[in-house]
């Protein structure tokens, strides 16, 4: 039906504008919007990084739509305790977005 591509195509284009709102995070897999998500401490998102990675371990380094995996978007932000999360699971620093960045 019609409409099929607007989620995506808004995610994308917050994505490209430069930002992350609350509902573009909506649309991206749980793992994703955490890391982009600043509402939650450190040892909180630690925590909760771990309980999806402990119940979806290959999530550690599965794209969005645009192609960012979440190490990437952490480091975008800043968020280093997701960084580190990310990294003791084993998330590929190689692994490279649509745009190739």
């Amino acid at each position: 039906g019609s409409g099929g591509g607007v989620a995506p195509a808004m995610a994308m284009g917050a994505l490209l504008m430069g930002g992350t709102p609350r509902s573009a995070r909506s649309f991206m897999p749980p793992l994703h919007s955490l890391v982009l998500s600043r509402d939650k401490s450190d040892s909180d998102m630690t925590i909760a990084l771990q309980k999806i990675l402990a119940a979806t371990p290959s999530a550690v380094n599965a794209p969005t739509p645009t192609g960012d995996n979440a190490l990437s978007l952490a480091a975008s932000v800043g968020n280093t305790a997701a960084v580190r999360v990310l990294l003791a699971h084993g998330a590929n620093v190689a692994t490279k977005s649509i745009e190739g960045t």
